[in-house]
C-alpha cells in the first residue's frame, strides 16, 4: 500500500505566516505538493502520519477499509471504505484495514489512571498489611497490536510497596508502564528476562508460564507472538500481588477488581484472551456474567466461550500445573492457532474437531483418552501387579525397599515415583548419586522429575490411546521399573 503524506493546509499558512482566506489556493495546494511524499507500507507494519499531516491512500489498485462501532455495548464494528485524508496519528495495515492506534495509548493511560485511583482506594480501606502492593505485568506503552492477552489470578508476589522503595510514589502512569521490575528495560531485555535469566532461588531460566506458552502457541507456529512485546499483553484478574499465587485475601474486593481488568480487554480488543488456572476461569465467569464456558476438547480442560466478538480460552495454569505433557501441549495450541486464525465467529466444535483430526499427528488421542475410566484403570492395574502395599488407601506399593509408586485417578490419571520414606521437607537429605540416578532413568522414560514430593510422574496419556492400552502399558512399565531400580 503506498501513502501520500502531505501538510494540510492550514499548516502551510501557519508555517508562512499566511491568511488562509487572502491567500490563493492554488499556489497553497502547489506548496502542498512540493512538501508531499510517498511512504510504503505493508501488511503488519506501522505508519505514523505527522501533526500538521494527512494521509491519502492509493486505491487504485486496492479498496481499503477502516473500522466503525456500531454496537458500543458489543463491542460490534463493521468495515467502511475510506474515501476521505487520513489526519495525523499512528496507523496500521491489517490486510485491507487500516486501524488507528495511537487512540488506543490515550484510552489505555486514562484506563490506568482510573484503576490506579480504584486500588489506592483499597488499599486506603484494608490497609497495606492486607493490600500490600499491586502492579499490572506488561508495559502497556509498548503495545501496537494486541493478538494474544494472557490472564493470570494475581501476581505471586507478596512484597510491600515501601519494600521496593515505592510508597506515597504511586503516579497515574504506573499500571500503564507495568511491571516496576521492568522500569527502564528494553524489549530485547525483558524478554530475557522472561525466557533465559537464570533464577537462583527457583533454579531455572526464565519463567515457567511464558515457556510452557512459548511451546503450547509453537506447535501452532504462532510462538512469536510472546517473543514480541507490541503484539501480547500478559495481565492478572487481581493486580494485588501475594506470597502464594491465588490466595487473595476475603477483604479484597476481587470482583471490583476483575472489572478493571475487563475493562483492559475491552480496550486492548484481543483476538483470544487465554485464561491461566480455574481460579481465573471462575472469576472471569461472574464478572462477565457468562452463564456457561464450556470444555471444547473433553478431556483436555480446554474450556471456551465466545465474549464480546473474541475468543475465550481458559486451561491449567502454566506455571503452576505440573502433569502438561507434550501432546497436551499441542492439542492446545491447535485450539488457540485455529482461534487466533478464525477470529471474527465462535468457534463451531464440530468444525474444531475435524480441524484437530487432521492436524494433530495422533489424532484419535484427543477423543479416545477422554472416554477413558481413570478408576477403573487404577484398579486394573492394581490387580494385575504383583506388588507389596504400604499405603494402599492411597494406592502406594513398593518397588523396592527404598521406593514406591503410586498409581492414581488424580487430575488426567498418573504414575509417581518417590522415596517411601519422604516426609515432605523434600530430597535435600536424601538427595545422593541413588537418587539422581533415578531420574536420569526416569527422564529417559519421559517421565517429569522434580526436587520435592514425586521423584518423577507419567500422565496415563503416554501408555495409549485406550482403556486396554493403558493398562498394559502402565504394568509393562512397573514390570520394568523394578528391574531399573534393582541395577541401581
Amino acid at each position: 500500500m503506498f501513502v501520500l503524506i502531505m501538510p494540510t493546509i492550514e499548516s502551510i499558512c501557519e508555517d508562512f505566516g499566511l491568511d488562509y482566506y487572502d491567500t490563493n489556493e492554488k499556489e497553497l495546494l502547489e506548496q502542498q505538493g512540493l512538501e508531499a511524499y510517498h511512504i510504503e507500507v505493508n501488511d503488519g507494519e506501522t505508519f505514523e502520519i505527522p501533526e500538521g499531516f494527512i494521509g491519502r491512500i492509493n486505491q487504485d489498485e486496492q479498496t481499503f477499509y477502516k473500522k466503525v462501532l456500531v454496537d458500543e455495548d458489543m463491542d460490534y464494528y463493521e468495515k467502511e471504505e475510506i474515501q476521505d485524508d487520513l489526519p495525523a496519528g499512528l496507523y496500521q495495515l491489517d490486510q485491507d484495514e487500516i486501524n488507528l492506534i495511537m487512540n488506543i495509548q490515550e484510552k489505555l493511560q486514562a484506563w490506568a489512571k482510573e484503576t490506579v485511583n480504584c486500588y489506592l482506594e483499597q488499599v486506603k480501606q484494608v490497609g497495606e498489611d492486607i493490600a500490600r502492593s499491586f502492579y499490572n505485568q506488561s508495559d502497556l506503552s509498548r503495545v501496537k497490536k494486541c493478538e494474544l492477552m494472557i490472564i493470570g489470578i494475581n501476581p505471586g508476589c507478596g512484597c510491600r510497596f515501601s519494600e521496593w522503595s515505592l510508597k506515597d510514589k504511586i503516579s497515574s502512569d504506573f499500571l500503564y508502564k507495568g511491571n516496576p521490575c521492568f522500569n527502564g528495560m528494553s524489549d530485547e531485555d525483558i524478554i530475557y528476562e522472561m525466557t533465559e535469566k537464570y533464577d537462583k532461588d527457583k533454579r531455572r531460566n526464565g519463567w515457567d508460564l511464558w515457556h510452557k506458552i512459548h511451546k503450547i502457541l509453537n506447535y501452532a507456529g504462532k510462538g512469536y507472538l510472546v517473543e514480541n512485546l507490541d503484539k501480547f499483553v500478559l495481565s492478572n484478574m487481581v493486580f494485588f500481588g501475594t506470597t502464594h499465587e491465588g490466595q487473595i485475601p476475603k477483604e479484597i474486593d476481587q470482583e471490583k477488581c476483575a472489572e478493571k481488568t475487563l475493562e483492559l480487554m475491552d480496550l486492548l480488543k484481543p483476538k483470544v484472551v487465554l485464561l491461566l488456572g480455574d481460579q481465573c476461569k471462575l472469576l472471569f465467569k461472574k464478572v462477565a456474567k457468562i452463564t456457561h464456558i464450556e470444555e471444547i476438547v473433553p478431556g483436555y480442560h480446554v474450556f471456551y466461550c465466545f465474549y464480546k466478538n473474541r475468543h475465550i480460552i481458559a486451561i491449567y495454569h502454566t506455571a503452576y500445573y505440573r502433569y502438561y505433557t507434550d501432546y497436551n501441549m499441542k492439542v492446545i495450541g491447535s485450539v488457540i492457532g485455529y482461534a487466533l486464525d478464525n477470529s471474527s465467529k465462535r468457534i463451531d466444535k464440530e468444525q474444531l474437531n475435524s480441524y484437530l483430526v487432521n492436524s494433530l499427528d495422533n489424532p484419535l488421542t484427543c477423543y479416545t483418552i477422554s472416554r477413558i475410566d481413570k478408576k477403573d484403570i487404577v484398579q486394573q492395574v492394581i490387580s494385575s501387579i504383583n506388588l507389596e502395599a504400604y499405603e494402599e488407601k492411597n494406592h502406594r506399593y513398593k518397588l523396592s525397599g527404598k521406593y514406591g509408586i503410586t498409581i492414581t485417578d488424580t487430575k488426567e490419571g498418573y504414575i509417581a515415583i518417590r522415596h517411601i520414606k519422604y516426609d515432605y521437607k523434600g530430597y535435600t537429605s536424601t538427595q545422593d548419586k541413588e537418587v539422581l540416578a533415578i531420574k536420569d532413568m526416569l527422564k529417559g522414560r519421559k517421565y517429569n522429575t522434580y526436587e520435592n514430593a514425586w521423584i518423577g510422574t507419567k500422565m496415563f496419556s503416554q501408555f495409549g490411546n485406550n482403556d486396554n492400552q493403558i493398562i498394559e502399558g502402565i504394568c509393562k512399565e512397573i514390570k520394568e521399573l523394578k528391574e531399573e531400580i534393582q541395577k541401581i
